[in-house]
């Protein structure tokens, strides 16, 4: 029976050598799974914890994917409901996803109006240091961020993703309908908006990510925002 360093028996996704976006492969190494770029004596694991704060987004332009892992990460904090990492398989008994040693993983996104399965192997992509080029996390050892964001990356055709709507990546691994206000509309009521907002943030029935437009960098000094980014 092959064990988590043995990459000659792992699973291997004919696909799984996703397009590299212009910064990564400017930094580029290697393909590797997580045997071969943990540091000696660290466990891979797909879980360790939850959380928003524990999310780190690298060199690939996806905010907006990377905002959406963030919201629903706290989300599944607060009210102890899988709505993100259910769509991760395969999962133990309690419908937990695990590490899979044969690094195979499966993920279910809705997409185009349908539950899509997206098939992927363990292998990411890291620097010539060995440090990885993509999302991770900051817990060492824990692979589910890194693990997602290839599945998605491989849906939306590569690491090249230029980010899009948290609202649609949402919907996307969630299954949650997004629906978009756009604050700068003179049909906008601000104080319904918020009311909404807050009564769906504290019974557990939205989830929430901003984004801004274009702006110029007096703009960006003014209100202290990064343009285009969520």
């Amino acid at each position: 029976m092959a064990n988590s360093g043995d990459a000659r028996c792992c699973f291997v996704d004919k696909f799984g050598e996703l397009k590299l976006s212009t910064r990564q492969r400017l930094r580029f190494g290697a393909w590797r799974r997580p045997s071969e770029f943990l540091e000696q004596g660290v466990v891979p694991q797909m879980i360790q914890l939850v959380s928003p704060l524990t999310i780190k987004q690298d060199v690939v332009g996806d905010c907006s994917f990377v905002s959406s892992l963030c919201v629903a990460a706290a989300y599944e904090r607060r009210f102890d409901k899988q709505i993100l990492t259910s769509c991760i398989y395969p999962q133990d008994r309690n419908g937990r996803p695990i590490y899979n040693p044969f690094g195979k993983y499966i993920f279910r996104f809705h997409f185009n109006g349908i539950p899509r399965k997206v098939v992927i192997d363990d292998m990411l992509p890291v620097d010539r240091r060995g440090n990885l080029l993509c999302a991770c996390s900051t817990l060492r050892g824990e692979l589910w961020v890194s693990l997602l964001e290839k599945a998605y990356m491989k849906l939306q055709g590569g690491y090249q993703f230029s980010g899009g709507n948290s609202g649609i990546d949402l919907h996307a691994m969630t299954g949650w309908i997004p629906e978009m206000q756009q604050v700068d509309l003179s049909t906008f009521n601000a104080k319904r908006t918020w009311k909404r907002m807050l009564n769906g943030h504290n019974s557990g029935l939205c989830l929430v990510t901003i984004g801004t437009p274009e702006m110029s960098e007096e703009e960006e000094l003014r209100y202290g925002l990064v343009s285009n980014h969520a």
